[in-house]
């Protein structure tokens, strides 16, 4: 027989079992996917984030006569079935591809979602994307989910237990219960994926066809990734440029400057109508899509400066190398 908790340990003990109670009735509430219609047929989704623990990748539908081709499939399996029952919606044709336009986890860890509902569907990455996919990114991603996130939550946990037994209790004590619930939503969701691998690569370009569409997949040289994929459609005059292009900020962890200076150059020489990227605030895409050359001067423009500075410094250290070793 155990012996009897002192007072105070006892009395610590139920505001700890309360505060998990509490918590445990709060569950992450997922807003619905936001629909903005590109063009005719095209369509994209912007996801909601997690808290503060995680993004969203965007995913994009176009519907043809004969199928659906999706280009990226979200962050989790949660996420990518919202998507996929608002375009249930639009069409009861069947997703034929998946397009995954690189190794980032808010790219493709919702694909299980689309080949569980259409077992057929064919899921194309650039040959390089899969190889990274196949073992480098989930280690990657490991730290994040083994360590650094639980570590998070528990300290989160505990916040809100001393805001439990605060009087008068914190004014933003809904949103740390809030912010637990989503993490672990967030936590759970990226631990139960099982990580769907393209079936089919392609090095350069690969051509699809969705009825009388036509939809170049393109890799022109590596930029953000190894393996970055974006979509040309030739006759709608439509590029959709995944993470190439982000609004208002590109995302460049681990990039490769150079290569992303000749992609870019590479989608401006195809003049196309409409650049769609990734993260485009609803109020502003109007705005977006008529000034998107600026944008794709004003990118390549940063990554001219990022690559001068680059040289700049690398001259210098060898300079100083020199001076030390004549």
């Amino acid at each position: 027989m155990s012996p009897a908790c002192p007072p105070k340990r006892a009395a610590r003990r139920w505001t700890a079992i309360a505060v998990l109670l509490s918590i445990a009735t709060l569950t992450a509430q997922r807003p619905d996917p936001v629909r903005i219609q590109v063009a005719d047929g095209i369509f994209l989704f912007r996801t909601a984030p997690y808290g503060e623990v995680g993004l969203d990748g965007n995913s994009i539908a176009i519907i043809g006569s004969d199928g659906v081709l999706v280009f990226d499939t979200n962050g989790t399996p949660s996420a990518a079935a919202a998507v996929l029952a608002q375009i249930r919606t639009l069409t009861s044709q069947p997703v034929r591809y998946i397009v995954n336009s690189h190794w980032h986890w808010d790219h493709w860890y919702g694909t299980e979602v689309y080949t569980k509902a259409f077992p057929d569907v064919k899921v194309i990455a650039h040959e390089k994307t899969k190889m990274m996919m196949a073992g480098p990114a989930i280690e990657f991603n490991k730290p994040g989910l083994e360590q650094q996130l639980p570590a998070y939550l528990t300290q989160l946990n505990q916040r809100i237990a001393k805001a439990e037994s605060a009087t008068p209790s914190p004014a933003n004590l809904p949103q740390l219960k809030q912010a637990l619930a989503d993490g672990r939503f967030f936590l759970e969701q990226k631990n139960s994926v099982h990580h769907t691998l393209p079936t089919q690569t392609y090095a350069d370009k690969l051509t699809l066809k969705l009825g009388d569409r036509e939809i170049q997949v393109l890799h022109r040289d590596r930029a953000i990734t190894p393996g970055d994929s974006f979509l040309y459609l030739p006759k709608e005059k439509i590029i959709i440029a995944g993470d190439l292009l982000i609004n208002p900020v590109t995302f460049a962890l681990s990039s490769y400057p150079t290569g992303w200076i000749k992609t870019l150059e590479y989608i401006d020489s195809l003049d196309a109508s409409i650049i769609e990227d990734e993260r485009i605030p609803e109020d502003a895409r109007v705005r977006l899509f008529r000034l998107r050359p600026d944008s794709l001067v004003a990118v390549q423009a940063y990554l001219d400066q990022l690559q001068a500075e680059w040289r700049d410094q690398l001259g210098s250290f060898k300079r100083h190398v020199e001076a030390k070793n004549p």
